[in-house]
């Protein structure tokens, strides 16, 4: 991994651009109010390049229009419903944490993702028994409802994308998926070393919240956070 060293207060007062951000969100941006960004350990996510609050300003991303809404979009087969975390409490959570309702769509399985009771969409891309989170997203266009400022697919299936063995989730503007094969406590492929926070079911609502927070932040043009430790930053494991 780079050499790192951590940003300095005038980087992060300069990323947060406080003198020119609008006056009612300058109480949002003081520096102190943030933790400070942790060290990347060998095996995290790069920190890369990160975004200043003007780097955001000049993508121009349009935001939600009145009325807009946030919809979950659970993905898979029928008996793989059980082992969703109450996607009731997820929206809830959403609906308080970005200030847009959020509202969880009827579930529908890969078939119909990629195209069946809608127009012909593309075949989504199968490694083993892993699934490729960009074909998915290309397929949620077509599901997005017309007041829909932002669709996150929920899905039990490990996702992947090109070179990367796997992914909690993967977003762009407005849609986005989130796995759960990683998140829940049952799984083999569970990989959790952190302090315990509850039954099992409850982890995987704290875990699958922190993930769906992170990707909807992509939905709304964030890049990831190299300044403050913050839900926006790049991880590659649970702690």
């Amino acid at each position: 991994m780079p050499s790192w060293t951590p940003p300095t207060a005038q980087e992060q007062i300069r990323a947060a651009q406080l003198a020119s951000a609008p006056t009612s969100l300058q109480p949002w941006l003081r520096v102190r109010a943030f933790e400070p960004i942790q060290k990347p350990g060998e095996n995290d996510w790069p920190h890369g390049a990160g975004q200043t609050f003007d780097d955001f300003k000049t993508l121009r991303v349009k935001g939600p229009e009145p009325g807009s809404k946030i919809y979950l979009l659970p993905l898979g087969e029928p008996h793989e419903a059980a082992a969703f975390p109450h996607l009731g409490t997820l929206a809830e959570g959403t609906t308080a944490f970005y200030g847009l309702q959020c509202e969880v769509l009827p579930m529908i399985t890969l078939a119909q993702l990629e195209g069946e009771g809608k127009a012909s969409g593309r075949l989504i891309r199968k490694r083993g028994r892993q699934i490729d989170a960009s074909d998915v997203i290309a397929n949620l266009k077509k599901w997005r409802p017309a007041d829909g400022f932002a669709v996150m697919a929920v899905t039990m299936s490990d996702i992947f994308k090109g070179e990367f063995n796997f992914l909690y989730g993967l977003a762009g503007l407005h849609l986005g998926v989130v796995s759960l094969h990683r998140l829940h406590p049952d799984s083999p492929s569970y990989d959790y070393e952190g302090p315990t926070k509850g039954r099992p079911d409850e982890m995987l609502l704290r875990h699958t919240m922190d993930v769906l927070t992170h990707e909807l932040g992509h939905s709304f043009g964030l890049r990831h956070c190299t300044y403050f430790s913050c839900v926006m930053q790049g991880f590659n494991c649970l702690e």
